[in-house]
């Protein structure tokens, strides 16, 4: 996937979510206006780190194989957005493994937001289980994504640029496609809702950022506004004319209340079935509103069998954080252990099917593992070791008399931080957290050994 310079890893820096109110929608959507809780439109904005381009078109295919259109640093994968506040309805059943809660675990540690608590997929198999099967990675909560996906723009405009058909350090294009979708996971029960939008794409050569923006109508009228067009509102559930969050919306709820008995019957009925009765008007305030994404590289060739390299999610996690619990800490440490003694040489999970202290992953590339911490295909004492348990001086996962030795011994040696063996040491005997580990130490390792730390 490159060297992370002439290929550059996306990286996000930032996602703004909101009400956006333009000066004047008929001339200028993006630079002149305020973000205000009265404001019509939808605004998400997506800041990278560094010179970010729109995506080529991107297939296993060496004919169509175009990721590098606009640019050396293309970005590719999804921002998903929940419109209701609620992880019961919305989703994604058409490739959930592609999406934040299919992939967040391959960055080795589990979302902290309660509404994703049995939504996480540890490993890929999560991802592509039956839909009445746990963990339901496919209900997200998302009503809308923007798709990152060279197949989907249909046009480019530069406004300002040198006209080499690169999208530039310092450039500003508008980016024309189906590049905003009601989520996949309605489309049993609701027609497909995908209308023409565009996106600004702006590189900012003082910060060097890509600011990614879509600026949206949340009403009929809106749509309206934006076009100085004095007709008529007409919802009727065609994105192809007037469209918006409000007639996507109503457009679910009517589906839901008009629904046959046998749609009640599919096992992905839930994903709608809140919308019934609801007001549309009730979720086009931002108070309500919320985004995750998954975003990634292309490989450079179409030689390999997977399109993407994913590189960064948010809403971030920590390394270690296999509970969800916001600390990577002991109870990991444990869990990451304890999956290896589980697993240990079972088939289906084990692909050496040798019990010898390791959990190598089956079809590792496609497949991931939540407890891989350093992401090198195997579960191992390594990425027990990795998360230091305080006061643990004989790794044996427990703080007990038998540490006692160890951190008195430990603690009179001149430990060296540049040395892998005594930095490990040294974090583990850091009670009060300041990077050493000396006489200050010994009372938070007193305290836990006693059992009160």
């Amino acid at each position: 996937v490159g060297d992370g310079i002439s290929h550059r890893m996306p990286d996000i820096a930032n996602i703004d979510i909101g009400n956006w109110a333009p000066t004047d929608p008929t001339t200028d959507l993006y630079d002149a206006g305020e973000w205000i809780q009265s404001g019509s439109f939808l605004r998400i904005e997506v800041e990278f780190v560094g010179l970010i381009n729109p995506p080529g078109p991107l297939s296993t295919a060496p004919d169509v194989f175009g990721a590098f259109e606009y640019g050396p640093h293309p970005v590719f994968g999804t921002v998903e957005v929940d419109i209701d506040s609620s992880v019961s309805t919305g989703g994604d059943t058409l490739n959930p493994s592609e999406r934040y809660l299919g992939s967040v675990g391959r960055f080795s540690g589990k979302p902290n937001a309660p509404r994703f608590v049995d939504r996480v997929a540890f490993d890929a198999f999560d991802s592509v289980s039956p839909p009445g099967v746990p963990p339901y990675v496919w209900r997200s909560g998302e009503e809308f994504h923007i798709a990152f996906l060279g197949e989907r723009i249909d046009e480019t405009v530069e406004q300002v640029g040198n006209s080499d058909s690169t999208f530039d350090a310092g450039e500003t294009w508008l980016v024309r496609g189906r590049l905003f979708h009601r989520a996949h996971g309605y489309e049993l029960f609701a027609a497909s809702y995908d209308p023409l939008v565009e996106m600004q794409w702006r590189h900012e050569l003082g910060t060097d950022e890509t600011h990614v923006i879509l600026v949206y109508p949340l009403t009929n009228q809106a749509w309206l506004d934006q076009r100085a067009d004095p007709g008529i509102v007409v919802i009727n559930g065609n994105a192809d004319d007037q469209n918006s969050i409000e007639e996507a919306l109503t457009d679910l709820v009517d589906n839901a209340n008009n629904a046959p008995t046998w749609m009640m019957q599919d096992q992905t009925w839930p994903i709608i079935q809140d919308w019934m009765s609801q007001n549309p008007a009730d979720y086009l305030g931002s108070e309500l509103w919320d985004a995750v994404a998954l975003v990634g590289m292309s490989f450079e060739s179409p030689n390999h069998p997977a399109l993407y390299a994913w590189t960064d999610v948010v809403a971030d996690v920590i390394v270690g954080d296999v509970n969800g619990d916001d600390a990577a800490d002991d109870a990991d440490a444990i869990a990451i252990a304890g999956y290896i003694q589980a697993n240990d040489g079972v088939g289906g999970v084990d692909d050496d099917l040798t019990v010898n202290g390791k959990v190598s992953i089956i079809q590792f590339g496609w497949n991931f593992s939540i407890y891989d911490l350093d992401y090198n295909g195997v579960v191992e004492e390594a990425d027990v070791l990795a998360i230091p348990i305080q006061g643990d001086m004989d790794f044996d996962l427990t703080v007990d008399f038998q540490d006692v030795d160890d951190f008195a011994t430990a603690l009179l040696d001149e430990l060296d931080p540049e040395d892998p063996e005594d930095y490990r040491l040294i974090a583990r005997g850091d009670f009060t957290g300041n990077g050493a580990f000396d006489g200050a130490d010994v009372a938070g390792f007193v305290a836990k050994l006693l059992g009160g730390g």
